[in-house]
């Protein structure tokens, strides 16, 4: 009986806790009987430190203590019963240590055990955690790029789009005086050049810029004075 109780107790305690307390209400009513029974052997007191063991493995801290002391109380007046008070008295010690002990490291065991899951869930909360902010860093980067991307495109537009326009009308200019005055190609053909130095500058100033020459690598003095020209060129202030 106490072990057909027993495997039930296994199958049935992921159900409810209440058929945890009723196996061992059962189990400990069934090891009291086995008592009064005066075996020539005090061994049946020994059921309840598996009791004992279930008792700590399934229930809460308080359940626990209290059914420990159920199981005490229960194989003390058991073995008085059965045996008498001076040889009961004798085999009481061992049995109650027994489930005291064992009840107690169960008890360890099972908190050490929720820490542990307690743990894997924070592992994986961070590692969730850390996925997402992966993906946050990359869109952050991307929209950075983005962005790049389009006040390049404001300083192509501000800048060298103007000077490639002018470059097309200038050669619109010349086609036709070819035709009509040939005598001003050639300083059509002047400006036109001019114009394609300056976007040539103008692109090259956009490029710099995107990867700008840094203090360390050239000096203080040097990066000033170049970007003092690079103003002038450009903007035509003189530093």
């Amino acid at each position: 009986i106490f072990l057909a109780l027993a495997i039930g107790q296994a199958i049935l305690r992921w159900r409810s806790v209440w058929w945890t307390h009723a196996f061992l209400v059962l189990q400990s009513g069934g090891v009291f009987a086995l008592l009064l029974t005066k075996p020539d052997a005090d061994y049946y007191a020994m059921l309840y430190i598996g009791s004992s063991i279930v008792a700590a493995r399934d229930l809460a801290d308080r359940p626990t203590i209290a059914w420990l002391a159920v199981f005490c109380a229960a194989l003390t007046l058991g073995l008085l019963l059965a045996y008498g008070v001076e040889e009961g008295a004798s085999f009481m010690p061992t049995y109650i240590a027994g489930c005291l002990i064992v009840g107690l490291y169960g008890r360890t065991s099972r908190k050490a055990e929720e820490a542990r899951s307690r743990s894997d869930r924070l592992a994986a909360a961070l590692g969730e955690a850390n996925r997402r902010l992966r993906a946050y860093a990359g869109q952050v980067e991307e929209a950075a790029s983005a962005q790049e991307r389009t006040g390049l495109a404001r300083e192509l537009h501000d800048a060298a789009t103007q000077t490639v326009f002018s470059m097309n009308l200038t050669a619109e200019a010349a086609r036709m005086s070819l035709e009509e005055d040939p005598s001003r190609v050639p300083a059509l053909l002047d400006r036109l050049q001019e114009l394609a130095r300056d976007a040539l500058a103008e692109m090259r100033t956009l490029v710099r810029e995107l990867r700008p020459t840094t203090v360390a690598e050239t000096g203080l003095v040097k990066f000033l004075e170049h970007h003092a020209a690079l103003r002038q060129r450009r903007d035509g202030l003189r530093v």
